[in-house]
């Protein structure tokens, strides 16, 4: 689009650039004066409104959108500020999220990490327990609907194909995206909220297999998604457990009451077993494992499913002593509620190193909420009984040398970065910027991860290398690396 084109102000917000345009219009960067805040303002295209859309359908499905995403308030769905019409022009002001869908993180023939996967899942069966329950269906889940900001934080977006209360789609009707569509869209009937879980779950395959479940053209995904069921995925990855080829059929079932019964039950199906120790895998492939678990916590213990009782955890090693990290699951509660003793576990069985220890559980936090858990945990430890006594060749030993030691570490160090680190924040960026090439914009976001636990910038450079699947491009990224040092 050209500059020219580009207008200056719509309504009272004013125009600083396009962030995207598509087939129904264009959506700017704009602001707003009154608030003094950045919005992302969308519009309908003229000639749609004009010519293309006699029935006045284009115009409706926008209006929609405005009324479906204007009565949800939740962080994983995209806040709308503002509907109206200006000069003919009809426009919706949403929040405005700095970032990408998920379809430009997901990489054709590139299978997710489980605790990846669970991560965005959780968060989009969060959004969808919120919509369903204030009686919006939102239709045409998929990854480009699922907008992901650098902090890990997914939003559901896109809601002008949304049903909202009991309003139903006349018969006849197809609705969605044909790969994701559910049965019962592509037969033109009534759909419910099972009709987005069918959806997440084409959502799911697609990031524990890197394939789509259904592919071809339009009449074919509909013969398949009807009649025919997809390789389970530990046929095409051998390494996930039986239990989620159980619960991707399940969320796949052609008929709706075979699925789960709602987004909440399917979330503490998740739960359970992301827990499990089969479904544990490197603490790399993590990515805001906080925003993950602070998901399903957000939910009343009503529609998880999950009342008071206790959530399962792994088994620490014997290596830490149980009073320590006791105190140390109080501390994290008062930030995390329940699931600060899961998160304490789970962090103990990849580390036998207390400063280690509490850097993992630091990087799970919210910023407002980090520096204030690295403090206390700092004053906590350093008040434990002196363990010094045990001997080197003890499993513990290295658990007590850290918490002898643990009143000097200081934010930095806890933060992730080892003491005597070279890894500062140009030398990230510069190497966000050649992973960038072969990865997309999630480059920043996985250089950032990946510097926190390298203990230096050799090892730094090889963990980010080791996230390009592609072994030329490993090479070459490996090459833009060394030729610029």
């Amino acid at each position: 689009m050209s500059n020219e084109a580009t207008p200056t102000r719509i309504g009272k917000y004013r125009i600083d650039r396009v962030l995207g345009t598509g087939a129904m219009g264009v959506v700017y960067l704009a602001f707003d004066p009154h608030l003094e805040r950045p919005v992302a303002l969308k519009t309908v295209r003229r000639e749609l409104l004009a010519g293309e859309d006699t029935s006045g359908d284009m115009l409706l499905r926008f209006r929609n959108e405005a009324r479906a995403a204007g009565r949800l308030a939740h962080p994983n769905i995209v806040t709308v500020h503002d509907f109206g019409e200006d000069g003919g022009t009809a426009y919706i002001v949403m929040e405005y999220v700095a970032g990408h869908g998920l379809d430009t993180l997901l990489v054709p023939g590139h299978a997710l990490p489980l605790s990846e996967a669970f991560h965005w899942l959780a968060q989009l069966l969060a959004a969808l327990a919120y919509a369903h329950e204030a009686g919006v269906v939102h239709r045409d889940i998929k990854p480009a609907n699922l907008l992901v900001t650098a902090a890990g934080l997914l939003k559901v977006a896109d809601f002008g194909v949304a049903r909202i209360g009991s309003s139903a789609t006349s018969s006849g009707w197809m609705i969605g995206t044909p790969s994701y569509m559910s049965p019962e869209q592509f037969e033109g009937e009534s759909v419910d909220a099972r009709a987005d879980l069918f959806s997440a779950g084409v959502v799911l395959y697609r990031m524990l297999t890197g394939r789509q479940p259904f592919v071809g053209s339009p009449a074919t995904i509909r013969q398949k998604i009807i009649k025919d069921a997809p390789a389970r995925p530990s046929e095409i990855v051998s390494a996930l457990p039986p239990a989620l080829d159980a619960m991707v059929a399940k969320a796949l079932a052609r008929r709706p009451d075979d699925r789960f019964g709602s987004a909440a039950e399917w979330l503490a199906s998740l739960r359970s077993l992301a827990v499990s120790p089969a479904a544990a895998d490197d603490d790399r492939t993590i990515v805001t494992p906080s925003v993950y678990w602070s998901a399903s916590a957000s939910l009343p213990a009503h529609a998880t499913g999950v009342g008071p009782a206790p959530v399962p955890v792994p088994s620490a090693p014997p290596s830490w002593p149980p009073e320590m990290l006791a105190r140390i699951e109080r501390q994290l509660a008062t930030q995390m509620g329940p699931l600060a003793s899961l998160l304490v576990r789970r962090a103990a069985t990849q580390t036998n190193d207390l400063p280690t220890l509490g850097a993992q559980l630091a990087a799970a936090l919210p910023d407002t909420a980090r520096l204030e858990f690295e403090q206390a945990f700092a004053r906590l430890t350093a008040g434990l009984p002196d363990m010094s006594t045990m001997t080197s060749s003890s499993p513990g030993s290295r658990v007590a040398t850290a918490a002898a030691k643990v009143s000097a570490v200081s934010p930095a160090s806890a933060a992730g970065t080892s003491p005597d680190s070279a890894i500062d924040q140009a030398s990230i960026d510069a190497v966000a910027v050649k992973l960038a090439v072969y990865l997309g914009p999630i480059a920043k976001m996985i250089a950032s991860r990946e510097a926190r636990h390298a203990a230096n910038f050799d090892e730094f450079v090889q963990r980010v290398e080791d996230c390009i699947t592609d072994p030329a491009q490993r090479g070459r990224f490996r090459h833009d690396v060394d030729s610029s040092g």
